[in-house]
């Protein structure tokens, strides 16, 4: 990696290092990566606990969908909302799948809120065709909902 690549990752003080010490500036990187992974992996609940705790996820990007985070994103980390999570943390072959189609959604025009209900629906109907149960009879059941404004009557 050049000095440049180095500082964008948020390697810094490269500059005036020798060739030796841009060595050991790459080598540091390369264990915070190789650590960060392992902690992912080894131990899925601390990394998921970590992700929820500072509302965002393992490669920077915030979490909009809690209610304590603050950070809105930019072009480097746009944010995430939960359907787009729900899907990171799903099998690779299903979530693979479903992110090229949200992207294609996203593409064509589909603005975030369109594409994450027509994802929401897709889930619920392989939900309900797998499972046998009504969506309707969940809605009607579960009475009032939480929204990030206070209280709101399902169906009305």
């Amino acid at each position: 990696m050049s000095r440049e690549n180095l500082a964008m990752v948020g390697m810094r003080g490269t500059k005036g290092l020798s060739e030796s010490g841009l060595w050991q500036m790459r080598g540091l990187y390369a264990a915070r990566e190789g650590w960060g992974y392992l902690e992912k992996k080894a131990t899925p609940v601390y990394g998921l606990g970590k992700e929820l705790v500072t509302a965002h996820d393992f490669r920077g990007r915030p979490l909009t969908f809690l209610p304590w985070s603050h950070d809105k994103g930019d072009i480097k980390h746009p944010a995430m909302d939960l359907i787009e999570y729900l899907l990171s943390k799903s099998p690779i072959p299903l979530s693979a799948g479903a992110r090229y189609f949200y992207d294609n959604l996203r593409q064509a025009g589909a603005s975030v809120t369109n594409a994450s209900r027509v994802m929401r629906a897709i889930m619920i109907s392989a939900i309900s065709g797998t499972t046998g149960v009504d969506p309707t009879e969940i809605k009607e059941g579960s009475g009032q909902h939480r929204t990030r404004y206070g209280q709101a009557q399902v169906g009305r």
